[in-house]
């Protein structure tokens, strides 16, 4: 028996078109696609700002943008149906599908490179002159391939997490092998086609009328980011693919009902990884692994040359979120969160603050304090002047030293991610998940009424 798909009411549609207008105007966005679904029905669809400033044209719930890294789900539901089929194993070493891997490399298992423990560095960030190059000459995979190919591990396979396109980018080669077609063909023969995806393909989508122009911000500017010809090719199995709303909501439904990959790998999938230490990585194939207000939810964003992307799935109700922006270097998971706090009530109420404006349960400013309070102790400093002097007094020097050895050890803060606001007392507590390049830790700040900071804890996340 079906559940009731219930439409939003007045005030919920009105507070979601607030809180995008708000955070478009604070990031200077220039067009941005919403889509929301519950188990598949649509219940709002709906575009804002322009696609294209200097045609001014606006974008729709249809319009068509880069996504990024979204396109990493694409490629695991690929891998995982030919793990179905046997002609893949994730335990085997990647190597045996791929291209030549010579030392540690070559023992990186098809699973380490789908949940981003292998410890292969991405080639993303090489030297940016040199991906210039690259991405204005259509590379091959396996021209891209040996940037890294040559590099060591950042660690044993296994034992950490570290996001790197270089493991996409060897699935994406693996499929290529096994099924002796063009990774642009197959995803186009296994998904576009048969899933009815029809704004979606890999590279520029050619030919279509609603399309994105893609923009960044230099400061209150928004300017045009020039189109470069081998951006795909350069992002190819970890970032390659453009779609729309529509076309998400239809993936991430099609996803979870079974019609994509069967149930177990769809299980596995959204499964985080377990480190040897018994650590989460909070990541599973393709999928970010969430708690958002009490609720199972899988994520994933895409940046990319111009465009940002975001989509969540909640797994315990169905209800689907897509957002796509013509505007790079920004992150729309607060965005995400606000949505999914507004359709779907937080099941713990002391998980959710009533703030006015967004992101909802989460306060950007309490967010860049953590950013910057985390560099400063990893460089043995802080700021005082935001301390109580209880707290300050308790920040020895001796500590500090002691402290930023520890952290420094962790190597870059790559993600925050706000957990939770509890009150006890006189102070509000804020957590967060912060996300190192080899380990994840606990961080919270305790804060005044007057805003003074007056507790700090930091801890491994051991869960």
């Amino acid at each position: 028996m079906l559940g009731l798909v219930v439409a939003l009411t007045h005030a919920q549609s009105a507070r979601i078109d607030a809180i995008v207008r708000t955070v478009m105007t604070e990031n200077h966005i220039a067009g941005l696609s919403l889509g929301i679904a519950r188990r598949g029905s649509t219940v709002m669809l709906r575009g804002y700002g322009y696609r294209d400033i200097e045609k001014r044209a606006r974008a729709d719930g249809y319009t068509i943008y880069r996504v990024g890294s979204i396109t990493k789900q694409f490629t695991a539901a690929a891998i995982m149906q030919e793990v179905d089929r046997g002609d893949i194993s994730l335990e085997a070493p990647i190597a045996s599908y791929g291209p030549h891997m010579s030392g540690a490399a070559a023992s990186v298992q098809v699973w380490q490179a789908l949940a981003q423990v292998s410890g292969l560095p991405s080639y993303s960030d090489v030297e940016p002159s040199l991906r210039d190059q690259l991405e204005d000459a259509d590379p091959s995979p396996e021209q891209i391939w040996q940037l890294v190919a040559n590099k060591p591990l950042l660690f044993p396979s296994g034992t950490a997490w570290d996001y790197s396109n270089t493991n996409y980018l060897l699935l994406g080669m693996a499929l290529e092998r096994v099924t002796a077609k063009p990774y642009a063909r197959l995803i186009q023969q296994r998904f576009c086609t048969p899933l009815h995806l029809f704004s979606t393909r890999f590279g520029d989508a050619v030919n279509a009328q609603n399309v994105a122009r893609g923009y960044a911000s230099r400061g209150d500017a928004i300017v045009a980011v020039p189109a470069r010809a081998g951006l795909s090719d350069f992002a190819y199995a970890a970032g390659g693919l453009t779609s729309n709303a529509v076309d998400l909501l239809q993936w991430l439904e099609k996803l979870r009902s079974g019609r994509v990959v069967s149930p177990s790998a769809f299980q596995r999938m959204t499964t985080p990884a377990r480190l040897p230490d018994g650590r989460h990585t909070s990541y599973g194939f393709g999928f970010f692994i969430r708690n958002w207000y009490g609720r199972r939810t899988i994520e994933h964003g895409g940046n990319i040359d111009g465009f940002t992307a975001d989509e969540a799935l909640v797994l315990d109700d169905g209800l689907e979120v897509t957002l796509l922006s013509n505007r790079d270097g920004i992150s729309l998971v607060p965005l995400t969160k606000s949505i999914v706090a507004i359709v779907d009530p937080p099941r713990d109420p002391n998980l959710y603050a009533d703030i006015p404006r967004p992101p909802e349960n989460e306060n950007p400013r309490v967010t860049a304090t953590v950013v910057a309070f985390v560099d400063q102790l990893q460089h043995g400093t802080i700021d005082r002047a935001l301390l109580t002097p209880k707290l300050s007094a308790s920040l020895t020097d001796a500590r500090l030293r002691a402290g930023a050895a520890t952290l420094a050890a962790l190597g870059q803060a790559r993600s925050f991610e706000f957990v939770e606001r509890s009150r006890v007392n006189h102070l509000t507590y804020e957590k967060y998940r912060v996300t190192f390049a080899v380990e994840q830790w606990w961080v919270t700040l305790g804060y005044r009424d007057d805003g003074k900071i007056d507790a700090l804890t930091l801890s491994p996340d051991n869960d």
